[in-house]
């Protein structure tokens, strides 16, 4: 099963790395094979926000403000896009956090509420 989660705060980013070299004898086909994965990973972290909305028969706003329950994945990065990790203190803060951004975290497997602990 695939997982998505959000952009993470920088200090709890993940970098994965996939080596094709031994698949592929060039780097044309290496760029289409990673490409091809970039987009089926897309694709179902969308389908699985979308599919999340309709079971709850909720919906979000849009970039013009009207309520759907069709999401791009893009729209849903930019929701979570201005979130900041602040220490004061010696305490972590999550600034910028509101409802709405809580709701699409709620939205999202349990796996993603790893991330974003402090908020919740």
């Amino acid at each position: 099963m695939l997982t998505f989660c959000p952009p993470a705060p920088p200090e709890r980013a993940v970098v994965i790395s996939i080596s094709f070299g031994s698949m592929c004898t060039s780097t044309s086909s290496t760029s289409g094979i990673i490409a091809t994965v970039a987009v089926e990973v897309y694709t179902l972290a969308q389908r699985q926000i979308r599919t999340a909305l309709r079971k709850s028969k909720s919906t979000i706003n849009n970039q013009l403000g009207k309520p759907t329950d069709r999401p791009t994945l893009r729209w849903i990065f930019q929701w979570f896009q201005s979130i900041h990790l602040v220490k004061i203190n010696n305490e972590k803060h999550i600034s910028n956090w509101n409802q709405q951004r809580d709701f699409i975290l709620n939205l999202l497997p349990d796996d993603c509420l790893a991330y974003y602990r402090l908020a919740t």
